[in-house]
């Protein structure tokens, strides 16, 4: 059974990681790892306090801390973060927290799934992008539309103008 659970939690390309209540790290899947060392620059491993983990990352101690202390007092919730990459781009993860419970309905810890949804973001932000410029393009089209419309009219009135001068100019010698 406990093969059968590792397999699952180290298969998946979501970061899995759980903290009992004294805020150690009780699970890690290899996922998890990878991320943590590349966004924040330091390995985590099983059995450190969160303090541990993120030493000399003051503002994503606190930032974690609170969201971690959260879900260790009951409470199941989902939240964005946002997190500069070592190359300046910036990584959109879709972070789960959940209690963990015994069997008798007592709190023993926390869960924690994390899924990069930056392509998701980034693919969404390009579509807004397109809508946006679609709708400046048919803005644009419709000036140029009406633009038209307004020449062809002069071109129309300046042409009703030019018949009715020539007939006038027929009708001169006549007279």
């Amino acid at each position: 059974a406990n093969d059968r659970l590792r397999g699952v939690v180290e298969g998946t390309s979501d970061m899995i990681a759980a903290l009992d209540r004294d805020g150690r790290y009780i699970l890690l899947n290899s996922a998890y790892r990878a991320t943590f060392e590349r966004l924040f620059s330091r390995p985590v491993e099983q059995g450190m306090r969160l303090e541990e983990a993120l030493v000399g990352r003051s503002d994503d101690l606190v930032r974690l801390k609170e969201r971690w202390a959260r879900a260790l007092a009951g409470e199941r919730f989902k939240d964005m973060a946002i997190y500069p990459d070592g190359d300046g781009a910036l990584t959109h993860l879709e972070v789960s927290f959940s209690p963990i419970r015994d069997d008798h309905g007592a709190l023993i810890g926390a869960g924690q799934l994390i899924r990069d949804v930056t392509d998701r973001v980034e693919s969404h932000e390009a579509l807004r992008r397109n809508a946006a410029q679609l709708e400046a393009l048919g803005a644009s089209r419709e000036q140029a539309y009406e633009a038209l419309q307004n020449a062809y009219d002069e071109l129309k009135l300046a042409e009703s103008r030019l018949v009715q001068a020539e007939k006038l100019s027929a009708l001169g010698p006549l007279i």
